[in-house]
């Protein structure tokens, strides 16, 4: 007969029921924040100057404990991110978690591992590491805080004698945000290479870096860029072949190839497609828009609708023979882009998923027009595809349909695609 266990169960109220096991299916980043918030939670509570249920020389050992689990924790989730990443460069992660306890060995596993993998881990590394180091010190491997004594009867901490709360609080507040900036790094990474843009020995970042150091595509015949190829070659220990590759992707890239002065074609459409499109969007939202600026007074229900019927019979009409499967797909692929703005790579995948959509869509009238209808309609679709183009690298044939209309000067997303610095990303990620 199979016992029932009364005590770690669910029951009412249903709110106050716990999701475990493989009902939410909690890793080690869900354990660790709730041994993280646990000690924070107390360690506000011990401060309280009015506290004296939470005694603090009672409650330091728990709250170290989970301090202590927590680190551990995220960094054998840190570890499970890297093994994701490793396959990408050829490389292979070992690492025993069940039996792996000491917060030295596992921190020094992972920050070998991940600057082997990409350079880039180097800086937050070195953020975190003190603590981690502090923490090895006091308690290597999970006991010092959980039993009074070690397995050899010796007590523990005899060595310390005070630990502040305060500062307790303050690093591992510290420890905190590094370690939740390194699953960041972790979740960028992932992201970055799954698109393809690096070699086996260089990252997506350092193919930025060379794509700054070398001259323009059409110099590279000239005598002097051997100079500048072969110190390239010997600051990234590459070899001729490692360097054809890298001048390929950087060749073929939207945001890499202006370095080297490099025009790449939109895909679907060229910038006179778009203004063909702008123009039948403008004729679409212009009394919106001039409404919206204060220009024209706003008219009754029924005119409106009456207007946006007529409007968007206008729209199709000079459409229908404008648009094509590739067209609409590149119109498409530039709208929804601009809700990413990460990788210019995102956008080419983006486009050939949406030509089969397109070609799809071109086998029936009536889907081709709901499909130019929905893209017509919403009201940002002309800054969306122009904040893409910025950061395509198309500046001067966006700044030309910002001045033609004059209104996107207002608009957040273009502000923003306009001020970004086309090649600068996340500092601390490297670009």
């Amino acid at each position: 007969m199979v016992r029932v266990n009364k005590t770690f169960c669910g029951s009412d109220p249903s709110w106050a029921n716990a999701c475990v096991g493989t009902n939410g299916n909690p890793g080690y980043k869900e354990y660790s924040k709730g041994f993280s918030r646990a000690a924070r939670v107390l360690i506000d509570k011990v401060l309280e100057e009015d506290s004296i249920e939470y005694h603090i020389d009672d409650f330091i050992y728990p709250i170290c404990f989970n301090m202590r689990h927590s680190v551990e924790l995220r960094l054998k989730h840190a570890i499970q991110m890297l093994e994701s990443l490793a396959p990408y460069k050829g490389q292979t992660s070992q690492f025993n978690f069940s039996g792996s306890h000491d917060i030295k060995n596992i921190w020094c596993y992972f920050k070998r591992k991940s600057e082997i993998f990409d350079i880039r881990y180097s800086e937050i590394n070195n953020r975190i590491e003190p603590v981690i180091m502090d923490i090895a010190d006091i308690d290597p491997t999970g006991q010092t805080f959980r039993y009074p004594k070690d397995n050899n009867n010796i007590k523990h901490l005899t060595n310390t004698q005070l630990i502040n709360f305060f500062t307790l609080r303050s690093s591992f507040t510290t420890l905190e945000k590094d370690l939740d900036l390194l699953v960041e790094m972790n979740e960028f990474l992932i992201r970055e290479y799954s698109l393809g843009s690096f070699t086996k020995k260089l990252s997506r970042a350092e193919l930025f870096d060379i794509s700054k150091k070398l001259p323009n595509r059409d110099l590279w015949k000239n005598d002097d860029f051997k100079d500048i190829r072969d110190n390239i070659k010997k600051d990234y220990s590459l070899s001729g072949k490692d360097f054809e590759k890298a001048a390929n992707i950087i060749s073929h890239n939207y945001e890499m190839s202006p370095m080297i002065n490099i025009s790449i074609d939109l895909l679907g459409v060229s910038v006179n497609d778009i203004k063909t499109f702008i123009k039948i969007w403008f004729d679409r939202h212009e009394r919106s828009i001039s409404k919206m600026q204060g220009k024209k007074p706003a008219n009754d229900l029924m005119e409106e609708v009456s207007h946006s019927i007529n409007a968007s019979h206008e729209s199709w009409s000079s459409a229908k023979e404008f648009v094509t499967p590739e067209i609409m797909a590149g119109l498409v692929s530039l709208f929804y882009f601009s809700y990413d703005l990460e990788f210019s790579e995102l956008y080419v995948e983006r486009y050939y998923n949406e030509l089969k959509l397109s070609e799809a869509y071109f086998l029936n009238v009536r889907k081709i027009k709901i499909n130019f209808h929905d893209l017509v309609s919403k009201t940002n679709a002309l800054e969306n595809i122009v904040a893409s183009l910025y950061f395509l690298g198309f500046l001067d044939d966006a700044e030309s349909i910002v001045t033609d209309y004059d209104f996107l000067n207002q608009s957040p997303v273009v502000k923003k695609a306009r001020s970004r610095q086309l090649f600068v990303k996340n500092p601390a990620f490297g670009y």
